[in-house]
């Protein structure tokens, strides 16, 4: 499960460099409500002209798993540190200005549901806390 949600972050990652999810696996490991999220995200990017570079800094648990239910599901407890994951102007590469409260290293917890061979991220909630 947690490689799946690792490869969930790299298809956003490769998506944010882009600030499109075309071409990428993102559908492939996001669906429902954080699906929805990330391409929200996305569009704004583009209408703002920014892309994002580096990496977000991973750090994932299992904090509830239940496969005795019809549709497997789990929860998955991160500390996301994007702290070199830059937000940038398209056109020139320069950073965007950030507010200086903005958290680069938070808890994130996503649920997921094992859909087939995979399992989905459906769901993902910033706790707004640092970790």
């Amino acid at each position: 499960m947690l490689k799946d949600y690792r490869a969930s972050w790299d298809a956003q990652m490769e998506a944010y460099a882009k600030a499109d999810s075309n071409g990428t696996k993102v559908p492939d490991y996001l669906t429902l409500d954080a699906l929805a999220e990330v391409e929200s995200d996305l569009m704004t990017m583009r209408k703002r002209g920014h892309i994002t570079t580096g990496e977000a800094v991973l750090s994932p648990e299992v904090t509830r798993l239940d496969m005795k239910a019809k549709l497997p599901k789990a929860t998955v407890r991160d500390c996301v540190d994007v702290s070199e994951w830059t937000p940038v102007k398209k056109d020139s590469g320069k950073k965007v200005s950030l507010p200086p409260e903005r958290l680069t290293k938070y808890v994130m917890t996503s649920d997921m549901e094992h859909w087939g061979k995979r399992w989905m991220v459906v769901k993902f909630t910033v706790e707004g806390k640092r970790c």
